[in-house]
């Protein structure tokens, strides 16, 4: 094992040592092809740098006429990022008026108290309303089936409409008191981008 490891150091310093010699060779043949350009790239560079340094004489109508054009186009560059950056609207509470609860989409108003009034449950398939049913099931169950294509959301605890939506208030509420508000309202735009 001591001599397989051995062999091995030598052919990784070998190959090493004849890969640096050759990128050595092919750097001095590179220079030696390309050194009637280097005078060429020099004088670029000092007439560039003598061009710059150069005085030049300007009447002050031109110069005020220059300084007006660049802080109008400094002006017009911050209004655009300006205009850019406000246009990212900011999330608010008031934002979160669209949830998924029990398989179905839930919409809702929330008024400035916080108060949640016309809370409706809508199909997620479709987005049309839907129709509550009883399971006649202990504990007592619902379901709700949609109106449009027959799409039956889970089964909720609850044996009337007015219990459940009072159990997803109580969820909404949650959700606004603990910030999870903030990532339902990114999941549901990315989802379904419903507008109000």
């Amino acid at each position: 094992m001591l001599k397989t490891f051995g062999r091995w150091i030598a052919s990784v310093i070998k190959d090493s040592i004849s890969k640096s010699v050759s990128a050595l060779v092919i750097a001095a043949l590179g220079a030696l092809a390309t050194a009637h350009w280097w005078s060429a790239i020099t004088n670029a560079v000092a007439s560039c740098e003598k061009w710059v340094r150069a005085e030049v004489v300007i009447d002050r109508w031109q110069l005020i006429l220059l300084q007006l054009c660049a802080a109008t186009l400094c002006g017009v560059v911050l209004f655009f990022l300006w205009l850019a950056l406000s246009s990212k609207t900011k999330l608010t509470n008031k934002d979160y008026w669209e949830d998924r609860f029990h398989g179905l989409i839930w919409q809702w108003h929330l008024d400035s108290n916080y108060n949640i009034s016309r809370l409706v449950p809508l199909c997620e398939e479709c987005l049309s309303e839907v129709r509550s049913e009883h399971l006649y099931v202990a504990p007592a169950r619902m379901s709700f089936t949609c109106l449009h294509c027959g799409h039956k959301s889970d089964s909720i605890r609850g044996d009337a409409d007015y219990q459940i939506a009072e159990g997803v208030k109580v969820q909404i509420r949650r959700k606004l008191r603990s910030g999870e508000w903030f990532e339902a309202v990114k999941a549901m735009n990315k989802k379904s981008p419903t507008t109000r």
